[in-house]
């Protein structure tokens, strides 16, 4: 009997703790829109440069391509200080 009353007792708190809490954005944004080829673009839209896409690759041999991996891997890692250098 004792069981059923605390079940009865904590029942209730346990299903109020399982509602989500809802979360109110605050923060409204308004942009002035610009309309591209029937596109909408905020003028907040950050420029990029351009990118180009390239075709797959395709190496004659597996030692072409070991070695096109190796100097990627080194260009990659030695391209932020190379760009620092150019800097000063």
């Amino acid at each position: 009997m004792k069981y059923l009353f605390y079940i009865f007792l904590f029942f209730p708190l346990i299903l109020l703790a399982q509602e989500p809490e809802i979360k109110q954005d605050s923060t409204e944004y308004e942009y002035d829109y610009v309309l591209v080829k029937g596109d909408s673009i905020p003028q907040a839209a950050i420029e990029l440069d351009e990118v180009m896409l390239l075709k797959k690759l395709k190496f004659d041999s597996r030692e072409d391509r070991k070695r096109y991996l190796i100097l990627r891997r080194k260009t990659i890692k030695v391209y932020p200080y190379a760009k620092l250098a150019a800097e000063r």
